[in-house]
């Protein structure tokens, strides 16, 4: 070996490691919508478990993973045609979510739910544990994204959230509101 090709391989050993450390940190899965990293779990103003889940028109529904409602706004269209990111409720479905925070009223909204796919009418209820009744807040239709406040709600802060598809659609691939991401907009 010549003094070249030991300087070199070092070098070369170096380019590659930088390279893929920069491309492992490049992607944005597990980002919220400002591009910012969001961790997993308490602290993540986003829905971080599925408690529970009442997904309508079994065997047509194509969008039935609750979890797929879990972290920030990431709902896809494929190339083949299909959907990826969020959970279709369908008629009269609906699905409890922990936040990783509590969630606090505050000045302006305090939830955000982002839906995908189409418009469609969604209901959020709320409780701040699961031993105490669930709270209406309201009903609205939902292009991509709906606000919900918890002032008249009589909670200071909720950590559970429960969305409800509204409508009274009949059942295909993506019936009923297709809940992509629940954020908490004011928070501790």
């Amino acid at each position: 070996m010549n003094r070249y090709t030991e300087n070199l391989k070092p070098k070369t050993l170096f380019y590659i490691f930088s390279l893929l450390f920069l491309i492992s940190f490049s992607g944005c899965n597990g980002c919220d919508k400002d591009s910012n990293p969001v961790s997993p779990g308490e602290g993540n103003p986003f829905a971080v478990q599925v408690i529970s889940a009442n997904i309508g028109c079994e065997g047509i529904n194509l969008y039935t993973n609750p979890e797929a409602a879990l972290w920030g706004p990431d709902w896809n269209y494929l190339p083949d045609g299909r959907y990826s990111g969020f959970v279709s409720l369908g008629p009269a479905g609906d699905i409890v979510i922990k936040m990783g925070v509590d969630v606090v009223d505050g000045p302006g909204p305090d939830i955000a739910v982002y839906q995908a796919v189409s418009d469609e009418e969604t209901g959020v209820y709320v409780t701040d544990n699961l031993s105490t009744p669930f709270q209406f807040l309201g009903s609205e239709r939902c292009g991509y994204l709906c606000r919900f406040d918890l002032n008249g709600s009589g909670f200071q802060k909720v950590r559970y959230v429960m969305v409800k598809d509204m409508g009274d659609s009949d059942c295909y691939e993506t019936a009923g509101a297709d809940i992509d991401a629940v954020e908490a907009l004011n928070y501790k």
